[in-house]
């Protein structure tokens, strides 16, 4: 992948070229999108400035759903083409997951773009050589579980791709454990292991109160990423419950997992997550400040992350767009693009990442806030600002999964 895309500041003028390119090449590519364009009468020559990308006929997110069994159509090169690599899978909760189709080349897109969100918001040159605790299980783990939302192959779930980041700078401790004993218990009570699985919170404690316990100089740094529900359950119900605490301060680096603060996430099904009592949880338990945890936002269907900082204002993580990609924010009632303030569902355009799929323009029913068009206006981080709010609820009789479709 060529380091250029991540090093430069893509202009808005750049950006459309880019885009016009990628939508000729869809168009070319995919008859199934070619279709939608003809249906919009989009023209390519109506794309001239960053108000126009308004214009640029999009997916929904949910047409990727396997139950629509559209993934297949909305490829741009054949499954049995040496450039596909395999099927992407979202951990959704249901058994009706997204499957995205990509490329070798979208595959080093995602994991250099990943490495480049880490490095700016996630302090990834800090991590080096660090103490490293994942809240969740292992990627061999994650490809047997993997079979538990789809057939296809070959297929990986889209999260254990990414999970490979942190393993490029130190190792990686996965928390998830399997424990003989409950796993027994559960099998004569629901007839599943599944309560079998836990947190090696233990082990946890053990490897600071020991890199604690050495001269300062010798100390690693702590890095805390994973599930956030996971996370949180252990603060709350293990160190609290212990009297366990900390004052790490600086010295430990918390990335929450991207999502989860519903309580919903995957197989998980917590409590809903208050991010602020969050925030205040993690600094009363490690000792770590606001300005050392931070939150990614993602989904499958798109290959872009977003980074972001935790804002005393909003009280909430504000998320950066990167400079490759660029986002609409559309409203809940119209789909219109809506003003800095509003709040509405989020659409992600952008011309890397997609050889192997039609998502060069996604919109997925999360309600966003937008907080600004150009700059973040705590950071002065270049590019649009946003919050998320949660999932789209059920509007006039249209399940959330369909509404945008509806209105489509």
């Amino acid at each position: 992948m060529n380091q250029i895309i991540f090093d430069t500041e893509f202009k808005d003028n750049e950006f459309i070229e880019l885009m016009k390119k990628v939508i000729e090449e869809t168009i070319e590519l995919n008859s199934f999108y070619k279709d939608i364009v003809e249906k919009k009468d989009f023209q390519i020559e109506d794309l001239n400035n960053l108000h126009d990308l308004e214009k640029v006929p999009y997916i929904p997110a949910s047409f990727f759903k396997e139950s629509k069994n559209l993934y297949e159509k909305l490829l741009k090169i054949p499954q049995d083409s040496p450039d596909f690599e395999f099927w992407t899978v979202s951990s959704c909760t249901s058994s009706d997951s997204s499957i995205v189709g990509r490329s070798s080349d979208d595959l080093e897109f995602l994991f250099q773009m990943a490495l480049k969100c880490y490095d700016d918001f996630i302090f990834l040159q800090e991590w080096k050589d660090s103490i490293c605790f994942n809240f969740g299980p292992t990627n061999r783990f994650l490809k047997l579980l993997v079979r538990r939302y789809t057939k296809l192959k070959p297929v990986r779930l889209y999260t254990s791709y990414l999970n490979k980041i942190a393993a490029t700078q130190t190792k990686v401790h996965y928390l998830v454990k399997f424990f003989p004993l409950k796993a027994l218990r559960a099998i004569f009570s629901t007839r599943s292991c599944v309560g079998g699985f836990g947190i090696n919170s233990n082990f946890v404690i053990k490897k600071i109160n020991k890199n604690l316990k050495k001269p300062e100089e010798k100390r690693k740094k702590i890095a805390i990423g994973g599930s956030t529900q996971l996370l949180n359950n252990f603060i709350n119900n293990y160190m609290k419950k212990r009297n366990i605490s900390y004052n790490l301060r600086n010295d430990c680096i918390v990335g929450t997992g991207g999502g989860g603060w519903d309580g919903v996430k995957a197989q998980i099904n917590l409590d809903p997550i208050d991010k602020a009592q969050f925030i205040s949880d993690v600094y009363e338990a490690l000792g770590t400040g606001a300005d050392r945890i931070r939150d990614n936002y993602g989904f499958t269907e798109t290959p872009i992350l977003f980074g972001g900082h935790w804002s005393k204002q909003y009280e909430d993580f504000i998320m950066h767009c990167p400079s490759y990609a660029r986002i609409i924010v559309r409203s809940l009632d119209t789909l219109e693009p809506v003003k800095e303030g509003e709040i509405g569902l989020i659409e992600v355009l952008t011309p890397f990442g997609v050889s192997a799929s039609v998502n060069h323009a996604i919109i997925i029913d999360d309600v966003v806030q937008l907080i600004s068009k150009n700059k973040c206006p705590e950071c002065s981080h270049s590019g649009a600002t946003f919050r998320v709010l949660g999932r789209l609820k059920n509007q006039k009789g249209i399940g959330c999964s369909s509404f945008v479709e509806w209105i489509y």
